[in-house]
């Protein structure tokens, strides 16, 4: 492994898939890498979520464990992925929603006027069917 930093993905997945990138250190997640994916959570949970006052119960108590420093003690992308996991379907209650982490990028979340490509459209089949489609 030359390279000091990696590139990190957090998929975020519903009924629509949210995309929240940031890199992690070989010694681990910085604190401002960390609150940069919970914020992302957030602005996307917001943005997309199909019941805005149950995105806005998300967004309170995400800050709260911020302002807490519950996601202090966490170095690494999939114990990051796991917590936010938890702290979303406790809110939610939707076994659905989830953080997932991977080491590989993730293709950056289109607007969502915009038409997906064909390659698109298969990748998320494909990731689908690896997931069981939530099942």
């Amino acid at each position: 492994m030359n390279n000091a930093f990696f590139t990190r993905n957090v998929l975020l997945s519903s009924v629509l898939s949210f995309v929240a990138s940031f890199t992690q250190a070989e010694s681990g997640l910085a604190p401002s890498e960390r609150q940069a994916v919970v914020a992302a959570v957030v602005q996307e949970m917001n943005r997309y979520y199909v019941f805005p006052e149950t995105a806005k119960n998300v967004e309170v108590a995400l800050r709260q464990q911020q302002a807490a420093k519950s996601f202090d003690d966490v170095v690494d992308g999939p114990t990051l992925a796991k917590r936010l996991t938890e702290s979303l379907q406790a809110v939610t209650r939707d076994k659905h929603i989830m953080v997932a982490y991977s080491e590989r990028p993730v293709p950056v979340r289109q607007q969502a006027d915009d038409t997906p490509t064909p390659q698109q459209l298969a990748e998320w089949l494909k990731e689908g069917q690896f997931q069981n489609f939530g099942v």
